[in-house]
């Protein structure tokens, strides 16, 4: 059986956050994408009219609950995920448990490429032509089960230890 969803977007709705940019990426996939945005925040009304801008069936979830968050990750194939800096990023880790597919936003203030990259599944991007490529393809491998049972906070405590090393 299909996915409901193509691509989720599950965020605050900020500027950092990357939402917009995430939009604008799927403006550059030529073939019709069923999305979901899930969130809300200061962005909404801008993301509102972006995501119905768009050639794509865009479904909005503004301030839905956690369990209806994760309904929709695991009805999606890609999780797109574009923000410039993050912590921990739990959504990415929920996805990939989920069963979505994480595309994110390359970058030293990324904590989810640390957990791609640790997870070994998952895709960083540099550019939003990169997002839109690998979501055109249409081809998102099954995630993996042994790699989650094997990440655990230690990698999110080096992380941080890193930042504060650097800033501190």
């Amino acid at each position: 059986m299909g996915k409901v969803f193509d691509v989720a977007i599950v965020s605050r709705l900020v500027p950092y956050k990357g939402v917009l940019e995430a939009l604008e990426a799927l403006r550059l996939v030529r073939r019709r994408l069923r999305v979901a945005v899930v969130g809300d925040g200061p962005l909404r009304d801008a993301v509102r009219s972006l995501a119905e801008s768009l050639d794509h069936s865009a479904s909005l979830f503004f301030r839905v609950p956690e369990e209806e968050k994760r309904r929709i990750l695991a009805q999606s194939v890609y999780y797109l995920h574009l923000s410039t800096a993050e912590g921990f990023s739990i959504s990415t880790l929920e996805a990939i448990a989920l069963g979505a597919y994480p595309i994110v936003l390359a970058n030293e203030y990324n904590a989810a490429v640390e957990l791609i990259k640790s997870l070994e599944y998952g895709t960083a991007v540099s550019s939003l032509r990169e997002a839109a490529e690998i979501i055109e393809s249409g081809e998102a491998p099954e995630p993996p089960t042994a790699p989650l049972f094997r990440y655990h906070i230690k990698s999110a405590v080096d992380h941080y230890e890193k930042i504060l090393k650097e800033f501190g």
